[in-house]
């Protein structure tokens, strides 16, 4: 995925702000009498993340953080489909039943810094605080991801 980042730190507390605008897709495949039959799920999605983060202070040119917040994931648009011996069928996912989610965010980082430019190594776990949908009464479902991703920044 690819965005960009916002961010206002005061002393040691600071807080980000990471849009971004990543693709979804998930994939099952089943044996059946004709044979494989793979059945999919395609979304693009607006992901934004804000987390107050807690800066350990300031050792020469690195400064590591913990960061705390929520996520919301809005899905804008997708299609679904269905493979089978070489052909597929798809369909666009109709606007109501597109979700969007709240996720508990939990990220551990570090700013390095190097004159005018901060390179920012992240890990990022997010875990899905609305992932039970109405539609699934006879199951519970639970959704968390874990994201590495690495900030470069022009700082003035």
């Amino acid at each position: 995925n690819i965005g960009f980042s916002i961010g206002l730190d005061v002393g040691n507390i600071g807080i980000a702000m990471a849009p971004s605008f990543p693709t979804t897709n998930y994939s099952r495949t089943d044996q059946t009498l004709i044979g494989d039959v793979t059945w999919s799920g395609h979304y693009q999605n607006f992901y934004l993340p804000v987390h107050l983060q807690f800066k350990a202070g300031d050792i020469p040119l690195v400064s590591p953080f913990l960061g705390l917040g929520f996520a919301l994931d809005f899905q804008n648009n997708g299609y679904w489909a269905v493979t089978s011996g070489g052909s597929t069928i798809k369909t666009d996912v109709p606007s109501d039943q597109l979700e969007t989610d709240f996720f508990l965010s939990i990220t551990l980082g570090a700013d390095l810094k190097q004159a005018h430019f901060k390179l920012t190594p992240e890990l990022t776990f997010d875990y899905n605080l609305t992932a039970d949908d109405a539609d699934t009464d006879s199951r519970t479902e639970s959704n968390y991801d874990f994201t590495i991703s690495v900030g470069l920044y022009f700082v003035p």
